[in-house]
This record gives structure tokens, C-alpha cells and sequence, in this order.
């Protein structure tokens, strides 16, 4: 299928923040990049039935699967890999989608990772730090961040 002919109708999310996706464009995000990321899986199958490339990265090296990793996006992250889409690829500090998932805190993207997808939990990025590393700086950057609240409202 050609992308030119992928219904209007399915590319609606694209319109509804046009900020958003012109400051995605300007960063070398494509349509299926910021489908990806939004969670708009009819509009990840369509453009990657019109030969979209799942392995695009923007300028942070982000594919479409890293950032729906980071987001959530569990339907996109089945549709993409369906797709073709490598589970394997990094982006600049080498994070998987792993590792993005416990940056964010996105239980279900792990549990599909480590348990229908069998990645390791001890793949390391440029930093050599696992997701298990990451998923407990997050924890502890957040407890931080409470502390920090609850003494400024005390103050």
C-alpha cells in the first residue's frame, strides 16, 4: 500500500495536538514514531502497511518501539514487533526496551519483554547499568522527590 493512500480518517490522532507533532517532526520523528509514542496502534498498523520503516530513529536514536517501550504502549510494541521491528536495537546509551520501560515504570512493557519476548534483565547500556539498575535509581530518585515535597510543605 502507498503511504499517500492511508485513509485520512486512521491519521485523525495525528491532527488533534499539531504542535506536538511539528515539535516531533523538528526532533526527526516520523508519523510512525509519534503514532508509536501516542499509542495509536490502527495508525502504527496502517503506516506500517504502507511500508513505513519500524526501524526509523530520530535524532536521540529513538525508534518507534523505544518510544512506545518508554510509554507503555504494549499493543503498539505487539504491532510493531509483528512488523518486523528489532527488540534488540538501542538508541544513544544503549537503553533498550528495557530499560526505557523501568525509566518509566512500565510494568506491562517488562513483563512482555522478560516474559513472551525472553530478554535479559541483565543487558547493560553504555553505562553498564541494567534495567534492574535503572528500575531502582527511579525508585529511589522518586522517594527523593517525596521527601523533598513533603518538607517544602511543611516549610
Amino acid at each position: 500500500m502507498d503511504v499517500r493512500v492511508v485513509n485520512a480518517q486512521d491519521l485523525r490522532g495525528l491532527f488533534k495536538a499539531p504542535r506536538v507533532f511539528a515539535a516531533a517532526m523538528q526532533i526527526g520523528r516520523s508519523p510512525l514514531h509519534w503514532a508509536a509514542s501516542n499509542g495509536h496502534v490502527d495508525v502504527v498498523e496502517r503506516l506500517c502497511e504502507a511500508q513505513a520503516n519500524v526501524s526509523s530513529v530520530d535524532s536521540e536514536k529513538n525508534t518507534p518501539l523505544l518510544l512506545a517501550s518508554m510509554n507503555g504502549r504494549v499493543s503498539v510494541i505487539r504491532a510493531l514487533i509483528k512488523h518486523k521491528a528489532d527488540v534488540s536495537q538501542t538508541h544513544e546509551t544503549k537503553w533498550n526496551i528495557l530499560h526505557q520501560a523501568a525509566a518509566s515504570g512500565q510494568i506491562d512493557v517488562i513483563q512482555l519483554a522478560v516474559q513472551e519476548l525472553k530478554m535479559e534483565l541483565t543487558l547493560t547500556d553504555s553505562a553498564l547499568h541494567s534495567p534492574l539498575h535503572v528500575a531502582v535509581l527511579r525508585q529511589v530518585l522518586m522517594l527523593e522527590s517525596n521527601q523533598q515535597n513533603k518538607h517544602n510543605k511543611k516549610n
